[in-house]
């Protein structure tokens, strides 16, 4: 889903992966140019996505958030996320930059660890559950745009396409 100002601006976009259909859990992916950040547009994003997501059957949304990303985690707290566990990453970009010896990061180097000689970063899985959701804002600056699901499924079929490659059925 698309992020766009009123002035048709495109400023991030949400999307959603690991989708299980039969325990109707997907996971959360989110971007946002950096230019815009601390403008509250993600918090809207979010407030008018989820409705939509449990609107359609899912019962958990999840994601994956850096330890030291406070704007992002007060974000999605406000959204209704819980943090559920917490596990070190290193495949996370950070990581190569030079936590450690550049004076820059002295602030986040406790959320991260040089472990079997990889520098790890710590991460938080975060979940909201349609019982536990909030309630969207009536009032949103910026206007959300997505894609059709019915017109992408019929697209999809005439494609010869069974299902969304990214869709993965459980058990």
């Amino acid at each position: 889903m698309a992020v766009e100002l009123t002035n048709g601006e495109l400023v991030g976009y949400l999307t959603l992966y690991e989708i299980h259909l039969r325990s109707r859990q997907a996971t959360l992916g989110i971007n946002f140019n950096p230019t815009v950040l601390g403008h509250g547009y993600g918090t809207e994003a979010l407030r008018a996505f989820l409705p939509i997501f449990f609107a359609h059957g899912f019962n958990e949304m999840r994601l994956q958030v850096i330890a030291f990303n406070a704007r992002a985690i007060r974000c999605y707290e406000k959204c209704g996320f819980v943090k559920v566990s917490e596990r070190w990453d290193a495949d996370s970009e950070r990581c190569r930059l030079d936590i450690f010896g550049d004076s820059r990061f002295a602030d986040v180097r406790k959320w991260f660890r040089i472990s079997r000689g990889q520098l790890e970063a710590l991460q938080y899985t975060m979940v909201a559950r349609a019982a536990s959701r909030i309630a969207p804002e009536t009032s949103l600056d910026a206007t959300l745009s997505h894609v059709d699901d019915d017109h992408t499924a019929e697209r999809a079929h005439a494609e010869g396409v069974e299902k969304a490659p990214w869709i993965e059925p459980d058990g």
